[in-house]
């Protein structure tokens, strides 16, 4: 470490003669006169280093020049507004990722987004021991470091669950062949890089052999429905309105309704309730004090009707002592009563109309009470049902999965890995296989509504005779988890054969937006499909 000090005139080391109170006085003197005195050109640092050898170092004249002292003139302090957070930009449609991929056969995975592939990688599967599973699969879990708890806690960077049995992709080795135990590794670089495209619910196709996307219309395909925003015009563009007719002019001027998406009415819809949620709160806690109130006006009312009570039966002994009231004979002779006897008829009178306020107030009291438990009830009602509308919403933000089996003759819905809702469907031939088919929903084509949607068909796999699947665990094939493939039904062939219903379309049209996925198969329901997870439907039997 260098240790720096100030090369000071040589008056300044004679003061070691002096006393130490001296040399303090002394030296703030001379500390001052030799920066008064010293000129620009001589003012230097000296360092020492680990050798004790000095070492100079010039001080450029404006590191210790002092202006003069101008005028100070006194200005109002200016608030000054906090700097803004810079705003992440969004990011190109493009390159958001829908789905992916998996060839076992080619040892590689394909990125596809909005407008295509996007990005191709290669991987390592499972080994024949320990084959990677086929099927139709989602991310269900990310973590950047994961460690197995399976494989004694292996290691798997930017890991990404697909199975809660223990499949994932993660940074790993590559060989060049199969060599996992059932995981998809990725090569480093882009692992990290695929981890930071995707979000938990995005779909993941592992195939025997690659898998080619097809685009496809059909009318059994969910369209996304539209919500118009109250009290907002959409944006024209601008025309030129020489040689339009009135009648143009008119429908020109008209403003037209703006909408919005099923993912913008999500975001509108808990935007409201979270602002409503306040107002809910608030009513809550008003009520709250309302209720405290009433119950103390309550039990004052109910304290002064014992009173009352107590009062009107004093005075009805009295009258009943008088005779007056009741079977006992009045005691004689009452002329001597004098005034007494009008004084009890009188308190009797009073009591009695003290008691009847007394009931009407304890009367109102209980009504007021339980009128200010019915609104905290209805508040809280309310509240309850706003944070369930806000969850909601937050869900219906996320990507929606279809599942229709030919199976169990159902449809399921799925949103951010929660069962939504599931109603019975009708396939026409439901006797003849359709196959595996994944339909993905993209981004609407620049001034249109509705969406593109692509095909994706798994070849339905058959298992090989277990004479076969011995011979190749014997010679150890690289390829043992590639089984033998046929093809079923097309994928428009399958849509075809599905009696989907005017109002099971319109429910679905509240869900679907880019990145929905709608699985058509002759499987139902796995043990893998639960709590926190996607469809998970593996197509190897």
């Amino acid at each position: 470490m260098l240790r720096t000090s100030v090369l000071l005139p040589s008056s300044l080391l004679r003061l070691q003669v002096f006393s130490s109170r001296r040399i303090l006085a002394l030296s703030a003197l001379t500390w001052i006169g030799c920066f008064a005195q010293i000129p620009q050109a001589q003012a230097q640092f000296f360092l020492f280093g680990d050798d004790h050898r000095p070492r100079y170092r010039r001080i450029p004249a404006e590191a210790y020049h002092v202006p003069k002292k101008a005028h100070r003139v006194e200005t109002p302090a200016v608030p000054v507004a906090a700097p803004k957070k810079a705003r992440k930009p969004d990011p190109d449609i493009a390159s958001i990722p829908l789905y992916a991929v998996v060839s076992i056969e080619d040892q590689h995975v394909s990125i596809y987004g909005n407008n295509g592939l996007i990005e191709r990688s290669d991987i390592s599967t499972g080994t024949a021991e320990h084959p990677t599973p086929t099927g139709i699969y989602a991310i269900i879990q990310k973590e950047r470091w994961h460690e197995s708890n399976i494989y004694s806690g292996a290691p798997m960077p930017f890991m990404q669950r697909i199975t809660w049995s223990g499949v994932a992709m993660h940074t790993g080795q590559l060989p060049g062949y199969p060599a996992s135990h059932g995981c998809i590794r990725l090569p480093g670089s882009f692992a990290e890089r695929w981890y930071g495209m995707t979000k938990v619910g995005l779909r993941v196709l592992i195939a025997p052999t690659d898998v080619s996307p097809e685009p496809i219309a059909h009318p059994n395909l969910p369209v996304p429905r539209y919500w118009a925003v109250p009290g907002v015009a959409a944006v024209r563009e601008p025309v030129q309105s020489a040689g339009l007719s009135n009648e143009a002019l008119v429908a020109l001027a008209a403003p037209t309704e703006a909408v919005i998406n099923p993912i913008g009415y999500a975001v509108a819809e808990k935007q409201i309730a979270k602002a409503e949620l306040k107002r809910s709160e608030q009513a809550e806690g008003i009520a709250g004090d309302a209720v405290e109130a009433a119950t103390r006006e309550a039990k004052q009312a109910a304290s002064k009707l014992k009173a009352a009570e107590r009062e009107a039966a004093e005075a009805h002994d009295r009258l009943a002592w008088f005779g007056l009231i009741g079977n006992r004979p009045p005691p004689s002779p009452r002329a001597n009563f004098g005034s007494g006897l009008m004084v009890a008829i009188a308190g009797f009178e009073a009591a009695n109309t003290q008691l009847n306020a007394a009931k009407r107030a304890d009367s109102t009291a209980k009504l007021a009470a339980i009128a200010a438990e019915a609104a905290v009830k209805r508040a809280d009602d309310r509240t309850e049902e706003l944070k369930a509308r806000i969850a909601e919403m937050s869900r219906r933000q996320e990507t929606v999965s279809i599942f229709i089996s030919r199976k169990d003759e159902r449809l399921y819905v799925r949103q951010g890995l929660r069962a939504v809702f599931d109603i019975p469907v009708k396939i026409r031939e439901a006797d003849t296989p359709l196959g595996n088919h994944v339909f993905v929903a993209s981004q609407p084509a620049p001034g249109e509504r509705a969406l593109r949607w692509t095909a994706l068909t798994m070849p339905v796999e058959v298992a090989p005779p277990a004479k076969v699947a011995r011979l190749k665990r014997a010679q150890d094939s690289e390829n043992d988890s590639i089984a033998t493939s046929i093809f079923t039904e097309s994928a428009a062939g399958a849509l075809g054969r599905l009696q989907l219903s005017g109002e099971v379309m319109d429910q679905l049209s509240e869900y679907v937006w880019a990145g929905a996925s709608l699985i058509v198969s002759d499987h139902g329901i796995t043990h893998e499909t639960g709590v926190g997870t996607d469809f998970v439907i593996e197509t190897r039997h």
